[in-house]
């Protein structure tokens, strides 16, 4: 009877340990799976992202590679172990197409806007509508001031802007593709100018009136979108006054003035990216042998053509700090760093403006496609055929080539070379 007992104690004893057992697996289960889904997602709903270059498929097998690099907003988010992601998401892009699997690890953050609050810029000629279906057709080539920026999924946009002109009027839903960069200025620091002789009032609203016909000299220029100008001035008289806030509108290029406005840029003095002297020397994360084209480019033009003493050395690490990249240089890249040496930049979309600034003697900036994007620098316009340096040894374009040819073939790097608009500058 004795022995009875202790046996069905053993198989109680037994039982009790084996549901302990089950218990401890179920609840590390339990608490494994939790764990795994409880990492913190990297986007919410109602954020802006961009399909990854990379990205091959959805967690579902539907394949990503024709939407690499495509906006959409985030709908949803879900926990799912996949690859190297905890979450996949549903993307709904601005053609109204989905992908409804989207593992994290095949996401990224869109670029930086465009534009910032305060900056002034112009609707393009070919603008159609806001974001919000308003037209813009009756604006083309207005300009105005970024009051505000807001990521928004939109045609080939990541941003939309509100725009106030100055006549008090906005456009809130401005997608960035339809916005330019504003042209460049007219006048330049140290150029002698006339107050217009109907010059009403500066940007301030401080009379003009009493200066008409008065003949100073540029101190400084700003961008001001003000009444039908795009930059506003700072201009000193010889007897000691001056206006700081004079429109472009009630500007003009005094007679006295006349041999100056009409110099020119000299030719660049060519450089190689390849030099042994600074191939090797670092330029982001690569080198300028490698991915120094915009440097090299822009110093042939400020060395050459402006007589400021640099080479490709100096130029890329002003400009290295600048950008974002991991290699090379975007075409908001060149315009700053242009910019810190003091030059002015004007972004051409138009093939005629380009032909008619080269014919004044302006050197050009282009990113060209030779498989990946590429800059040179060109200068001078002679039936067609323009004087072409192209910093990899002429590796790509000869030193004389045709003008068409360069601009039929823009870069297709839209992501990085696209960002100050077309990739056509020049630099004054």
């Amino acid at each position: 009877m004795i022995k009875k007992i202790d046996e069905e104690n053993k198989v109680s004893f037994a039982l009790s340990v084996a549901v302990i057992l089950a218990l401890g697996v179920l609840t590390f289960t339990i608490k494994g799976n939790v764990s795994a889904n409880t990492t913190v997602s990297k986007y919410q709903v109602g954020n802006v992202v961009r399909i990854a270059n990379n990205a091959w498929c959805e967690t579902n097998g539907y394949t990503l590679t024709n939407r690499h690099n495509w906006y959409g907003t985030v709908v949803s988010k879900t926990p799912k172990n996949y690859s190297h992601s905890s979450w996949e998401y549903h993307i709904k892009y601005p053609n109204g197409q989905n992908s409804v699997h989207v593992a994290e690890q095949d996401l990224t953050n869109i670029p930086n806007a465009k534009y910032a609050v305060g900056s002034v810029a112009r609707i393009t000629t070919n603008a159609w509508s806001e974001t919000n279906g308003y037209t813009l057709r009756n604006r083309h080539n207005w300009v105005g001031t970024i009051v505000s920026t807001k990521p928004k999924a939109y045609s080939t946009s990541a941003w939309e802007y509100d725009i106030k002109y100055p006549n008090g009027v906005h456009s809130v839903h401005v997608a960035d593709q339809d916005l330019t960069n504003i042209p460049a200025s007219r006048f330049t620091v140290g150029q002698t100018v006339k107050i217009n002789s109907n010059a009403w009032s500066e940007t301030n609203g401080y009379s003009l009136v009493n200066h008409r016909n008065w003949v100073g000299t540029v101190v400084s220029a700003t961008p001001k979108a003000y009444s039908n100008s795009a930059w506003q001035y700072y201009i000193r008289y010889s007897n000691g006054q001056h206006n700081d806030y004079v429109a472009e509108q009630d500007l003009s290029a005094s007679s006295s003035n006349a041999t100056t406005n009409t110099s020119v840029a000299k030719q660049p003095t060519y450089f190689s990216q390849l030099d042994s002297r600074w191939s090797g020397v670092r330029f982001r994360h690569t080198t300028i042998g490698t991915d120094g084209c915009v440097p090299t480019s822009l110093a042939m033009v400020l060395k050459g053509s402006y007589g400021l003493n640099v080479d490709p050395v100096s130029v890329s690490q002003k400009m290295a700090p600048m950008s974002s990249w991991y290699a090379g240089a975007s075409g908001q890249d060149l315009v700053k760093t242009a910019k810190a040496y003091g030059r002015s930049v004007e972004e051409i979309s138009d093939k005629n403006r380009a032909i008619a600034v080269l014919k004044s003697g302006v050197p050009l900036i282009m990113y060209v496609n030779v498989g990946i994007g590429h800059a040179v620098a060109v200068y001078g316009y002679n039936n067609g055929q323009v004087n072409t340096y192209d910093p990899y040894n002429w590796k790509f374009y000869g030193a004389v080539s045709s003008f068409d040819a360069l601009w039929n073939n823009p870069s297709v790097d839209y992501n990085m070379d696209w960002d100050a608009g077309r990739p056509v500058f020049a630099i004054r």
